[in-house]
């Protein structure tokens, strides 16, 4: 576990640090400059995938949009150039929520498995999920190569886009950079009321982010189920409410498809 924890955490400050010195010259930074942000960017890709991983251990969740937004915040305040900045986002973005997924699938197919009691099998297991991981990440770059234009003509952009460019713009404009340290104080503390298992500040977040009337009232009739019949129903709750994600997902996925040929 050490040695694999260890080995990405080097894969993803190499990465950082070839991305910062690109960035960085691109940009035309002073070379003192250049070196702190050659730190900061090792710094981020290090810590933000074990924040959003611990999150996503403790409550279900993984925030990569929030830890994102901790570091590009702090990126704007260090007076980096917004170009730079941006490439970080996406970076950060990435890494994180992709460790956090990935320890679920792994975690999943260790339970199915049947938690390490057979070595060999789960050893050949593990190797199996490695190599489908791989091979889904090749496809996925292909299919954004392929999209990547045409969605942009279409204005298909995510929310969390829009806010990303927002803050990395209060790099320029100080009233913007007055609103998000507001807001994060607000967050932080709704965060802090609601706990690390509950996360009330970032579901708070992602409910202004959404803007659609539909997914609260969705989510008050979900609880309003699931409390009477959580105590004894809870694992049959789980599968319906993972069917429910996969089906949401599967729509989604059709009908963005639609959208980007229409």
């Amino acid at each position: 576990m050490k040695k694999t924890l260890s080995a990405h955490i080097i894969l993803f400050a190499l990465g950082a640090v070839a991305l910062a010195v690109m960035s960085g010259i691109w940009t035309e930074m002073p070379m003192e400059k250049l070196v702190i942000w050659v730190l900061w960017c090792t710094f981020s890709a290090i810590v933000a995938p074990i924040l959003v991983g611990l999150s996503a251990m403790h409550s279900g969740w993984f925030p990569g949009f929030a830890v994102t937004i901790i570091f590009l915040s702090l990126g704007v305040f260090m007076g980096f150039p917004p170009h730079a900045l941006i490439l970080l986002t996406g970076y950060v973005a990435s890494t994180g929520p992709c460790f956090a997924d990935m320890g679920y699938d792994l975690k999943t197919g260790w339970i199915v498995r049947g938690r390490g009691s057979d070595p060999a099998y789960e050893m050949d297991g593990r190797r199996q999920q490695v190599i489908s991981e791989l091979i889904g990440a090749f496809i996925a770059v292909g299919v954004t190569a392929l999209l990547m234009n045409m969605h942009f003509k279409l204005d298909m952009v995510p929310p969390v886009s829009k806010v990303f460019a927002a803050t990395v713009k209060a790099g320029l404009n100080p009233e913007i950079l007055r609103q998000l340290v507001i807001a994060s104080v607000f967050g932080a503390a709704l965060q802090f009321a609601g706990g690390a298992k509950k996360a009330l500040g970032i579901l708070f977040a992602t409910g202004l982010l959404i803007r659609n009337p539909i997914y609260g009232a969705g989510l008050l009739v979900a609880l309003l189920i699931r409390l009477p019949l959580e105590k004894n129903f809870k694992p049959e709750l789980e599968i319906y409410g993972g069917g429910l994600v996969a089906g949401d997902g599967i729509y989604g996925f059709v009908n963005a498809l639609i959208r980007s040929f229409m």
